[in-house]
């Protein structure tokens, strides 16, 4: 063998060796923390795969890390790759494939498709975000079409537990029990067979499910308080008004009063509704609601800052003021943009919104103190379905 070919070789391997001296010096800790058990030890197949896992928090990387028996290579988002030192570190050392939310990847799908055909694992979060409310999103529409692109194996694997340790919505974080299992392995000739919205059906079923649940037939206890549960619920059942909910110890207050008290369950007592995920989708409906009856629509943030993000993963301030949308425009202090000019839109974090227009620039919305970005989202969501887009 010659020494360029022992080069790349060894730059092919180092990834892996990395991968691997993380994974087993994080993995007494990371079991502590989460009760992974002999249960969780997942084999994947030999031969080169696509592997779909539900977005629970912010340490699934680690759980799938610990639970897989074979290195993969993750697909995570270009944020990572912002700062010099720790875009070094995960391009250099752990060889993820960088994503922009609020954005087109096609290098992205051209980077998936290049390493599964060179005989890699390639590991992606279905839905593209982690969960706000506890239950499983559908996996990013183009989801099928990649599967169906690859025409190799394609494995789906469901996570449990992980949402109630560190909610989107919530900074602190405690101790939980989760719990892996490989739902489906789909061999290539199922792949080939299958169409593209039939595999992306598939993948939805498999990866579903609804958090926090019941542990041998009791509520765990998370011992966690409210604050932030405004990021993810922002429209009052009482008053209707938009972006005015906020958690304060274990109230859910409103500007109109409590609207519901959180317990140490993860569930919400005294309120309409009593999970998470049943306030998102009312919620949901009552957006659509909004923008199918042309009701008008009060959705505002002062004090926002508007910055572009340039292909070097730089941000740079173009705007100040307030942050407002409506059925028409989305607006950030002095600059406007029309909807239809809007061709992505997504969050990040507990709820910064990001999002790209027609002509190439990729943004995002910044706030003193954050705001519900979701709820932006989700108008936007909402408009698209009302025009048929």
């Amino acid at each position: 063998m010659s020494r360029k070919s022992r080069q790349k070789q060894q730059k092919k391997r180092h990834p892996y060796f990395v991968y691997e001296c993380v994974r087993i010096s994080t993995k007494p800790g990371v079991k502590w923390f989460y009760g992974l058990g002999k249960k969780e030890k997942l084999r994947l197949p030999d031969e080169p795969c696509l592997v779909l896992v539900n977005h629970t928090c912010y340490f699934d990387p680690l759980i799938v890390a610990m639970s897989l028996q074979q290195p993969v290579s993750f697909v995570a988002s270009e944020s990572l790759l912002r700062n010099k030192i720790s875009g070094f570190i995960f391009t250099n050392f752990f060889n993820i494939i960088p994503c922009e939310k609020g954005k087109q990847n096609t290098e992205a799908v051209r980077e998936i498709a290049h390493r599964i055909r060179a005989g890699e694992k390639v590991c992606m979060f279905a839905e593209g975000n982690i969960t706000y409310d506890g239950a499983t999103a559908p996996a990013m529409p183009a989801t099928g079409k990649l599967a169906k692109l690859l025409k190799h194996t394609v494995v789906t694997v469901q996570t449990q537990g992980g949402y109630m340790s560190c909610p989107r919505w919530s900074k602190r974080i405690c101790r939980s029990k989760v719990t892996s299992r490989i739902v489906r392995v789909y061999s290539p000739e199922e792949v080939k067979a299958a169409k593209a919205s039939e595999l992306q059906e598939w993948i939805d079923r498999d990866l579903y499910t609804e958090q926090p649940q019941k542990r041998d037939g009791k509520w765990p206890k998370y011992h966690r308080s409210a604050k932030g549960i405004g990021f993810v619920l922002y429209v009052c059942p009482r008053c209707g008004r938009l972006g005015r909910i906020r958690g304060r110890g274990k109230r859910i207050i409103c500007d109109c009063g409590t609207v519901g008290k959180w317990n140490v369950h993860g569930r919400i007592d005294d309120g309409p509704f009593e999970a998470i995920y049943e306030w998102n989708r009312w919620q949901k409906g009552r957006i659509a609601e909004m923008f199918e009856k042309n009701e008008p629509i009060d959705a505002s943030v002062p004090d926002a800052s508007l910055l572009e993000i340039t292909e070097d993963h730089k941000r740079e301030i173009v705007a100040e003021g307030t942050l407002s949308m409506d059925g028409e425009h989305l607006e950030c202090g002095e600059l406007s943009f029309p909807l239809g000019q809007i061709v992505s839109m997504d969050t990040r974090n507990r709820g910064i919104l990001l999002f790209s227009v027609d002509d190439g620039r990729y943004f995002e919305v910044r706030a003193k103190g954050g705001y519900p970005g979701l709820l932006f989202k989700t108008m936007f969501e909402a408009w698209e379905a009302s025009i048929g887009r």
